[in-house]
């Protein structure tokens, strides 16, 4: 499958987010063999020109999750990339956000990535995306898009930041990928999956939990625990997919 068009804006979530915490959040539930996804080219907003190509094997039924710990953060990588502006603008915001990031842990890799000629679309612009890893396995991430007036460090300070609340909120994803594991727990076979949240559940969360029982008829039980994180468990409704792969 190709998708074309925008790949960053202020309104949504960056493609490197996309790629690397939506597909690796797809393994938690079995689906990694087969899985592709790249970044052909970006495309920035407003004129945008982006390419990305994607494969799914087809899935008949999901895995059931057990995750109730998020264990330690061990490391933080990241991407800073440009599209039809200066590179030297990825180069400083990896440097404001590592003189941040560096008083909280030593292993910390951001790589800059600057599309040129017919890969960097149709639009200038600079976008940032972090991500930290726990040792049981824990995505937690933060991204942003560069803003009129905003300049590429104010950029990297601000996802910095997200990026150290979103720590220490806690859960095996951040409060953004929430309706991601909740959405894929209501799909497996009629089993416990169970997982630690980042709390509180937004009210589109908690719209998703009553939509998802009226839909499939599976019912959540949300405990909160003394840490302000969330347990959430559930019966699955064992949907299964027969419908071909996308390629």
């Amino acid at each position: 499958m190709e998708l074309k068009g925008i790949t960053s804006d202020v309104l949504d979530q960056t493609i490197d987010g996309v790629k690397s915490v939506n597909v690796r959040i797809l393994a938690f539930f079995g689906v990694s063999e087969g899985i592709d996804f790249q970044v052909k080219k970006r495309g920035a907003a407003p004129g945008g020109g982006g390419l990305i190509t994607f494969t799914c094997p087809t899935v008949e039924q999901l895995k059931p999750i057990r995750m109730e710990d998020a264990g330690q953060i061990k490391r933080i990588r990241g991407v800073a990339s440009t599209t039809r502006v200066s590179p030297q603008l990825a180069n400083r915001m990896v440097e404001k956000a590592r003189s941040l990031l560096n008083t909280f842990l030593p292993d910390i890799y951001i790589y800059t990535d600057v599309a040129k000629g017919e890969d960097a679309g149709l639009s200038p612009g600079y976008s940032l995306f972090l991500q930290a890893e726990s040792t049981s396995g824990a995505i937690l991430s933060a991204d942003g898009v560069g803003e009129p007036g905003k300049t590429p460090e104010e950029l990297a300070l601000s996802v910095s930041k997200v990026l150290l609340k979103r720590i220490r909120l806690g859960g095996i994803v951040d409060q953004e990928h929430n309706w991601m594991l909740i959405l894929l727990m209501a799909l497996t076979p009629p089993d416990v999956s169970k997982v630690l949240l980042a709390g509180p559940l937004s009210l589109a969360n908690q719209q998703l939990l009553d939509e998802i029982k009226l839909a499939l008829g599976v019912a959540f039980r949300v405990e909160e625990l003394r840490s302000g994180e969330l347990e959430v468990s559930c019966v699955g409704s064992g949907f299964c997919n027969l419908n071909r792969g996308i390629k």
